[in-house]
């Protein structure tokens, strides 16, 4: 029987992008089906940055325990031998603090929720001092796909991948792109295709905004990742049909995309309807999401694309709103479209034009294709139901 799950990850906590959502909504499943967990994050914080941002190095959440394990000197930032002690430094604590804990009650199993090549093999061959199971996480392709958009990983770089392969008894991933992936260049795996998960405790609590009607997109405003672009042209088709619809951005883009989508909004000449928000509160999402018209979001066709999941597509279907995204990667395969929501062509902002219309003109049905998609995430795709069936995946492997 699993009672204990250790978590080996990079990301921030408690807030952070959609890894760190994500994490946090699988571990809290893994809690209300009876298991400990315990977050351990080899996220690098400088000491300047931990006293600005007043970083809590641990805490629980909801029964999920987290830890930062080290904070690093700001001399690191500038001298490679300090951050090389600074280095040996963590990897001691961390083996000293799961010691401890597994001392204190064993861990049945860790999972690695990261997949930079480099981490991998650190943290592999430190933890094979320990003898309990280990499964490799991964929510998208290798970097050299993700990160700059290549088709295909190195053949140097996909045969370290491989050898640290060997290190797990098995996988979670995020799409059947990515278990085709792994198991065609490197070698089989049992796997545990774990796509959308939801916490549905975050929206039990939430307060409706007043205000205009808008459109709301929310995730990291990545060109690479979400043309948020093919949106803001798809909306400037339909505006002069909804004089007083806004269209609302949420999200950090990196200055490069933040100039390309402000020169487009400007060029289109919806400076006073569309609105780049910036990055918001993981307790406000649900607030956001469940006061908007439509929620949307836009993949291109990319190798990238093609291996991922949207982690908002769970989010935007429990907040019971009618939502739109583009027919990428695996969406299809779990949502129908006109069903559970409402899917248009990729690339194409005279479809997802077409079908942003379809949904405001016809709002009475979109809301009854909205409540048939929040039944359908809530019942197959909550934190509690989806750890219950990877425990399950444990316990057979």
């Amino acid at each position: 029987m699993i009672n204990k799950i250790g978590i080996l990850t990079f990301w921030d906590f408690p807030e952070g992008m959609a890894p760190t959502t994500r994490v946090l909504a699988y571990s809290k499943g893994l809690v209300k089906n009876g298991v400990d967990v315990e977050i351990y994050s080899f996220r690098r914080i400088f000491k300047s940055d931990y006293l600005a941002e007043s970083i809590e190095m641990k805490g629980d959440i909801q029964g999920v325990k987290y830890a930062y394990i080290h904070v690093f000197s700001d001399l690191g930032k500038n001298l490679k031998l300090i951050r090389i002690i600074d280095e040996f430094i963590l990897r001691l604590k961390l083996i000293l603090m799961v010691l401890g804990s597994h001392w204190t009650k064993p861990f049945n199993l860790f999972m690695f929720s990261f997949d930079d090549v480099h981490s991998l093999g650190t943290y592999c061959r430190l933890f094979k001092i320990f003898t309990f199971p280990k499964y490799f996480v991964a929510d998208e392709f290798p970097i050299p796909i993700r990160d700059f958009m290549k088709e295909s990983v190195p053949a140097d770089l996909m045969a370290r991948y491989t050898n640290f392969q060997r290190f797990f008894r098995g996988r979670i991933l995020m799409s059947n792109a990515l278990k085709d992936f792994y198991n065609r260049n490197s070698f089989e795996l049992p796997t545990f295709i774990l796509n959308t998960i939801v916490d549905s405790d975050r929206f039990q609590k939430f307060q409706i905004i007043s205000g205009p009607d808008y459109i709301c997109y929310m995730g990291n405003m990545s060109l690479k990742k979400d043309n948020v672009d093919n949106i803001i042209k798809a909306f400037s088709l339909i505006a002069h049909k909804y004089p007083f619809l806004q269209l609302h951005l949420y999200g950090l883009p990196n200055e490069e995309d933040k100039q390309i989508l402000t020169s487009l909004i400007g060029r289109l000449n919806l400076e006073d309807r569309v609105f780049i928000k910036g990055k918001i509160a993981n307790s406000s999402v649900p607030s956001v999401l469940k006061s908007a018209k439509v929620c949307v979001n836009s993949q291109p066709i990319t190798k990238r694309a093609e291996g991922g999941f949207p982690t908002k597509l769970g989010e935007y279907l429990l907040a019971g709103v009618p939502s739109l995204f583009t027919d990428s990667g695996d969406i299809s395969v779990f949502v129908k479209n006109a069903e559970h929501t409402f899917l248009a062509k990729p690339e194409n902002p005279a479809d997802y034009a077409e079908k942003l219309d379809l949904i405001l003109s016809n709002y009475s049905e979109a809301l009854k294709v909205a409540e048939q998609g929040r039944v359908f995430i809530a019942r197959n795709f909550s934190a509690e139901v989806q750890t219950a069936q990877l425990l399950n995946f444990f316990n057979q492997n």
